[in-house]
């Protein structure tokens, strides 16, 4: 475990086993997040943060950026390279020029070493080495910051107080015509390897990218570190050391580097050091090994990644690696997939795939923990975990040894964050690096629509306390309705919904409404017949609960009423009587109708909130009075343009109490017909 754990996460519950389980029921992973880089102050940076490589102490990290005010003076416009001090969050600017003056184009690809004494970086200007540096091309350049060896780094301040060297030249200082990049360092400070397609060295004749290593310590010893006996053999790029940079791994389209003419391109690792003497200078005392080769000893046919560098653990047991269609590597191999190779154990696992073994389709940028326990890597496929909603990149952590994947680029409510998410560096089992567009991982806010960088550190479960959301009906007639049923809708939304309760209250037209009971429960969102009796209004709700025990508040209640048909009011008789008719397009297929003015229905001891009148309109249709007990509260026609049954007239709302008393209805008009259907009652409350 890297030491900087203690300094660092104090504030955090760093627990060990990162995904050795799932998450129980109603819980997600709990993620504890810091944002590493801010301008001073703690304000935005105004541009991204990117590149970010940790020491493998874990007390310094590097970076690139095109932010201007991360330090003061930064007015070049171009991106720079830039060193945090882990234990205080201090930024400067490793990426000045001798003198301290600001290069004209952009620093890329930075690595430090433990400490942070020594970054290596890429650039594109030849200002760092203005009396030399003349191809136009971009070179591999070292700083050591602290030269009079006083364990601070304010050397930039002082005059000759650091050391600014290009390590991409030959012996002799001659400069490459087509330049250099993907310069490594390695964790003791001692080597750094970088690739070039120049001939650094007279044996380079094959015209292609070789790996070349040179100590730190001594000025222009070059050595190239690809290829077979074979002057035209070799290439490779993207190279990675070991702690003490006995081990160099790369990847390589060579087909020679291991054995002539074997045919198969690979990741490559070479052993500088095969006599254990610790001298990494013999000619013959070297070996080169296949990493994309299987456990019974068949090398892959596919073909390496030519944008992820390779990343080893600092013993150079353990290789973690992307490589395309490497199916001789595993069974279950997808075109585009992650592996870990270990030297000790001749194993090499396929790592991009969830718990249950299915392979993600896309996988890069793996970190290996120093044990070779755990690797972190990002992939687009928003299948390996159940609860990834994130459209875009997620970073995810496999377990070697109990085959767990855990998405980690969550929230503090512990789901998965929009954004792209960039696997960084893994620190142990439990603490991960990654580069993010997020406006928030573990709870620490990014900045919106840049590229962060955040240390996530896992710590057990966050239990859901959110109850389901979205929760509704749907479907329940507005207020009034002649139908015997409707179908009812009903929705909840929940990652874990455990079920959606229907509850419902009913009341006689002459009575109170029930309190609200459990009507029906489901499982999932869908519709269900509900059947209305006559005279009887009901009121409909839901709640919804899912599998942590989170229960909603119910949803407002819709009520609805079924009419009394027109045989249950009192009429007038004797002169002002009214006839009854069959009609099967009248509501309950009958009707009763009058001209005679003055006439009346009568309906005692109704309760309700609102009332309404069922008619049937026509052109000639005549009006009426309504009064509740004995009171007008309205006076409405039913005449109409054309002829239409079971026309609803609301008549009275006596608001949110309902009131109980005596509906009379009396005609107002002569000789007009006057066709009535029934007495919708509906109660609310």
């Amino acid at each position: 475990m890297r030491s900087f754990i203690a300094g660092i996460c104090s504030a955090a519950v760093v627990t060990a086993g990162l995904a050795v389980a799932s998450a129980p029921a109603g819980a997600s992973l709990g993620v504890t997040g810091t944002r590493l880089v801010s301008a001073p102050g703690g304000t935005e940076a105004n541009g991204n943060i990117e590149e970010f490589s940790l020491s493998p102490d874990g007390t310094w990290a590097v970076f690139t950026s095109d932010a201007s005010n991360l330090v003061p003076g930064d007015l070049n416009g171009v991106r720079d390279v830039f060193a945090v001090d882990m234990a205080t969050g201090a930024i400067s600017r490793v990426s000045r020029v001798p003198g301290g003056g600001e290069a004209e184009s952009d620093s890329y690809e930075p690595m430090v070493c433990d400490g942070g004494e020594i970054v290596v970086f890429t650039t594109d200007s030849d200002f760092f080495d203005e009396d030399n540096d003349f191809n136009g091309a971009s070179d591999v350049y070292i700083v050591k910051r602290d030269l009079d060896d006083d364990g601070t780094f304010d050397e930039f301040e002082q005059a000759g107080g650091v050391e600014i060297r290009r390590m991409s030249v030959a012996a002799d200082g001659t400069e490459p015509d087509f330049g250099a990049y993907h310069g490594a360092i390695s964790g003791d400070c001692s080597w750094v390897a970088y690739a070039t397609s120049d001939a650094l060295v007279d044996a380079d004749t094959n015209e292609t990218d070789d790996i070349y290593v040179r100590p730190t310590s001594a000025q222009n010893i070059n050595r190239r570190v690809t290829g077979t006996g074979s002057a035209d053999g070799g290439g490779g790029f993207l190279p990675a050391l070991s702690h003490n940079g006995r081990y160099l791994v790369f990847p390589s389209f060579a087909t020679d580097i291991v054995q002539a003419s074997i045919g198969k391109f690979g990741v490559y690792l070479r052993d500088r050091d095969t006599d254990n003497d610790g001298a990494f200078d013999e000619t013959n005392q070297v070996a080169d090994e296949y990493i994309n080769k299987a456990a019974n000893g068949t090398v892959s046919n596919g073909g390496p990644d030519a944008t992820t560098r390779p990343s080893m653990t600092p013993d150079g047991r353990c290789v973690a690696f992307k490589y395309f269609n490497g199916f001789e590597l595993s069974a279950d191999a997808q075109a585009n997939a992650v592996y870990v190779r270990d030297r000790t154990a001749n194993t090499t696992t396929l790592v991009s795939k969830d718990a249950a073994g299915i392979t993600a389709t896309e996988a890069a940028r793996p970190s290996i923990t120093d044990d070779c326990a755990s690797v972190l890597f990002d992939s687009s496929d928003n299948t390996l975990d159940p609860e990834d909603s994130n459209p875009a990149r997620d970073a995810f952590v496999k377990s070697l040894s109990t085959g767990e994947l855990q998405l980690v680029s969550r929230g503090a409510d512990g789901n998965a964050k929009l954004g792209v998410h960039l696997a960084t560096a893994i620190i142990d089992p439990t603490t991960a690096i990654v580069t993010s567009t997020a406006t928030e991982l573990g709870g620490a806010p990014g900045f919106s629509g840049s590229l962060d960088v955040f240390r996530l550190v896992v710590g057990g479960d966050v239990i859901d306390t959110t109850p389901p959301t979205n929760v509704a009906i749907s479907g329940v007639p507005a207020r009034y309705t002649i139908a015997g049923t409707f179908n009812l809708g009903y929705t909840a939304t929940d990652e874990n919904l455990d079920e959606i309760v229907l509850q419902r209250r009913t009341g006689a037209w002459n009575g109170s409404l029930n309190a609200f009971a459990t009507w029906k429960t489901f499982a999932t969102p869908g519709t269900t017949p509900a059947a209305l009796l006559p005279g009887y209004s009901y009121c409909f709700r839901a709640t919804a609960s899912d599998g942590a025990g989170n229960v909603s508040a119910p949803t407002p209640g819709r009520c609805v009423t079924r009419p009394l048909s027109s045989g249950s009011l009192v009429y007038s008789t004797g002169s002002k009587a009214w006839v009854k008719k069959l009609n099967t397009k009248a509501y309950a297929g009958a009707l009763r109708t009058t001209k005679v003015l003055g006439a009346t229905a009568i309906r005692t001891s109704v309760k309700a909130n609102r009332i309404a009148l069922l008619v049937t309109r026509c052109s000639t249709c005549g009006s009426v009075k309504v009064y509740w007990n004995n009171v007008l509260v309205k006076s409405v026609s039913t005449a109409g343009a054309t002829t239409k049954y079971s026309q609803f007239i609301e008549v009275a709302d006596f608001g949110a109490v309902p009131k109980t008393g005596t509906v009379k209805i009396v005609v107002s008009s002569s000789g007009k017909p006057l066709f009535l259907e029934g007495l919708a009652v509906l109660k609310t409350a």
